[in-house]
């Protein structure tokens, strides 16, 4: 029996909602490099997000 495999790394999905969608629609081209820079970053480490504030949902 050798080795046990190594585990490959869990990746966050991201989903979007209508209200999401209409709020991508208002950004700029910066502001949506910035964003999608932030996604790329939360998808590879899911520890790295900030916490929500307190009662947003």
């Amino acid at each position: 029996m050798g080795l046990p495999l190594p585990v490959p790394p869990r990746r966050s999905q991201v989903v979007l909602v209508e209200p999401a969608l209409s709020q991508l629609e208002k950004l700029t081209a910066a502001e949506t490099h910035r964003l999608d820079r932030a996604i790329v970053a939360i998808t590879v480490n899911p520890p790295a997000a900030p916490l929500p504030a307190p009662g947003v949902a």
